[in-house]
């Protein structure tokens, strides 16, 4: 799907009063040129990682690609894929002969494995800091600390080894692995050195009071799990101020994924950074059309309001959603939101 279209197309889902917020600040649609960069301008090196159509290329591969793209741009150093496939693939070769009786059994085994033999562990600042080397995934293998995404990346690709049907799954900000074999679902939580724990968790833990909505809570394929890595990427190269960079690659994220409205909502956030402000109010909107629940995209679409059009009215419409929906918030935002109108 192209950009265009993907905007158009999800303007026809927007609520008639967020597309209101939308064209106040931004004028007439025709005047808008579309977000996405085009193929010739786009790096060669991603397309490997882009094609789908070979399905011999596995999901680690595509992570240690990205992986050493971002490690050479934003750490200006490089890394033999090679060596880190080798050393995966180690990993499974220690835990096949281990792997007996049911799956429960298989699962404490890998997290025996992987978070008190070998040590792997996730920093709780990590969690909301979310540093390069957490992301990178051969700084994950070296320092042998990750993210949730990147621990569970890990996981994932244990399992694509070892036959283990493994899959990622997204909740609001949050990443964890899902056995499924068709009968059984256990959850699998990185975070937790492997917890097995119930969808209620995640439901409790991370949702806010919003509902389940789009690919939350479900079982991802490799296709998608690569969209929530580069969204990730894409974050790093913005909080370097790489903003055309990471204009670009969170467009590769959504043509891969375009109807994840988090991919969206970052995207806008990098468009607000580079200081396109027309085009993040309406990255924001549609993403809010795709999830009406999703707090980041309200609270991004009303702080936008609050500071560069100064219309009060939609910067308290969306900025009361998010404060209902459980997020996180400027101190200056919230006491304008407190105040009377």
């Amino acid at each position: 799907m192209t950009t265009s279209l993907r905007i158009h197309k999800q303007i026809l889902e927007v609520p008639f009063i967020f597309l209101l917020s939308w064209l106040f600040f931004v004028g007439q649609p025709g005047q808008l040129s579309a977000q996405g960069i085009p193929d010739r301008l786009r790096p060669i090196s991603f397309k490997p990682v882009l094609d789908f159509t070979d399905q011999t290329v596995t999901l680690e591969e595509r992570v240690l690609e990205m992986s050493r793209i971002g490690f050479r741009e934003l750490g200006n150093d490089n890394f033999k894929i090679q060596d880190y496939r080798e050393r995966i693939d180690k990993m499974a070769k220690e835990l096949s002969g281990r792997l007996q009786g049911s799956p429960k059994n298989k699962i404490n085994v890998i997290n025996q494995y992987l978070f008190r033999e070998l040590g792997f562990q996730i920093d709780p600042s990590d969690l909301l800091t979310t540093p390069l080397s957490g992301l990178l995934m051969n700084q994950v293998i070296d320092k042998k600390r990750g993210t949730c995404l990147t621990m569970s990346i890990l996981y994932l690709a244990l399992g694509q080894h070892l036959n283990l049907p493994f899959y990622g799954v997204q909740v609001p900000g949050h990443f964890f692995v899902r056995y499924d074999d068709g009968k059984e679902q256990i959850n699998i939580e990185t975070t937790r050195q492997g917890e097995m724990l119930p969808d209620d968790y995640y439901l409790q833990t991370y949702f806010y009071g919003q509902k389940s909505q789009s690919k939350y809570l479900k079982n991802l394929n490799d296709r998608e799990v690569v969209a929530v890595y580069l969204s990730n990427l894409g974050n790093q190269y913005k909080m370097k101020g790489l903003y055309d960079r990471a204009i670009d690659i969170l467009g590769y994220a959504l043509d891969l994924a375009p109807d994840f409205p988090a991919i969206v909502t970052n995207l806008g956030n990098a468009y607000e950074r580079k200081g396109e402000v027309g085009q993040a109010i309406l990255e924001y909107t549609i993403a809010i059309g795709m999830n009406p629940y999703l707090c980041e995209a309200h609270y991004n679409l009303g702080l936008a309001h609050f500071i560069y059009t100064k219309n009060e009215k939609y910067a308290r419409l969306h900025g009361q959603i998010a404060q209902q929906l459980g997020c996180s918030m400027a101190p200056q935002f919230v006491q304008f939101l407190n105040s009377k109108p």
